[in-house]
């Protein structure tokens, strides 16, 4: 059961840190482009252009879940 919490929180860890690399990685330019051309999610790249902040917020918080999670489980794993 402890393996499984510990899998558990660096599955979290990873899509934390994952989502913080995105949101790096997606310029300010390309989210504008996606805005005036009405793509589908338009609406999502517009919050994204106003509060960056947030989402980054966020995924650093998802990191630090899933971190005390495999860690706090980690010594009656083995």
């Amino acid at each position: 059961m402890s393996v499984l919490v510990v899998l558990l929180g660096l599955a979290v860890a990873a899509f934390g840190a994952t989502a913080a690399v995105a949101i790096v990685a997606v310029s300010r330019l390309e989210l504008t482009r996606w805005v005036a051309r009405r793509l589908q999610g338009a609406e999502t790249a517009a919050t994204l252009i106003s509060r960056p902040g947030d989402l980054a917020s966020a995924a650093s918080a998802l990191v630090a879940v899933g971190v005390t999670m495999a860690g706090v489980a980690a010594p009656w794993a083995v």
